[in-house]
């Protein structure tokens, strides 16, 4: 038996541009803006799934919005600690806006137990409590984004962009579905799929265009 190493790349920068123009090369001709395919692209390195291609859906001017809500020192809302970890804290840092994630507070457990509900709704509610203007991202708790729905239907709050992209078999679809239905702007990736890690991606790629001027 041969012990050789296969030869393989070892430099990130390399891998990183592989893998970008695999993923260029097997979408080919596609619908989107640059500045929304760049999140597209960043979604597909997250999951190596290209089924992000195309069930990806921008609405008009959501990738523009996020960006100037960024720059703006706008507050990032997120439904569970696994997001919050993977966002680039430093570049958001930058124009002063903060992380509101409070699925860990010991009063939205308490809350969360008393209403019959989960955490991440109780806790998505709290973090968006005056927070017009936000960008907010919910990476698994489909109650959470229906939570933001039914928020934003009732006047209770206005972000300037929402991620929706929970995962899962009960109602993620549908929380998505109803995202798209209302009049804000959101990114969202229709059907079961998602997660935090995709979610991360959609944040860090908006944080790098506001970063690199794109707008």
């Amino acid at each position: 038996m041969s012990d050789r190493v296969v030869p393989y790349l070892r430099q990130p920068e390399s891998i990183y541009a592989e893998s970008r123009e695999i993923i260029r090369k097997a979408i080919g001709t596609h619908q989107f803006s640059a500045d929304e395919f760049e999140i597209v692209l960043r979604m597909i390195q997250a999951s190596a799934d290209m089924d992000y291609a195309t069930s990806t859906v921008f609405t008009t001017g959501a990738v523009t919005a996020g960006i100037h809500a960024l720059r703006a020192g706008l507050d990032l809302v997120l439904d569970v600690e696994m997001v919050k970890v993977g966002v680039e804290h430093d570049k958001l840092e930058r124009w002063g806006g903060q992380i509101r994630c409070c699925i860990q507070d010991p009063d939205v457990q308490e809350r969360a137990v008393a209403l019959g509900t989960t955490r991440a709704s109780v806790g998505i509610a709290k973090a968006v409590d005056r927070a017009d203007g936000c960008v907010v991202a919910i990476g698994n708790a489909p109650t959470a984004l229906f939570t933001v729905v039914e928020l934003i239907t009732e006047g209770r709050l206005r972000p300037a962009l929402v991620i929706g992209m929970p995962v899962g078999f009960v109602l993620a679809a549908e929380s998505k579905e109803a995202l798209v239905k209302l009049s804000v702007p959101s990114i969202v990736c229709r059907g079961h799929k998602g997660g935090s890690a995709v979610t991360v991606a959609a944040i860090n790629g908006l944080l790098d265009l506001a970063s690199r001027g794109v707008s």
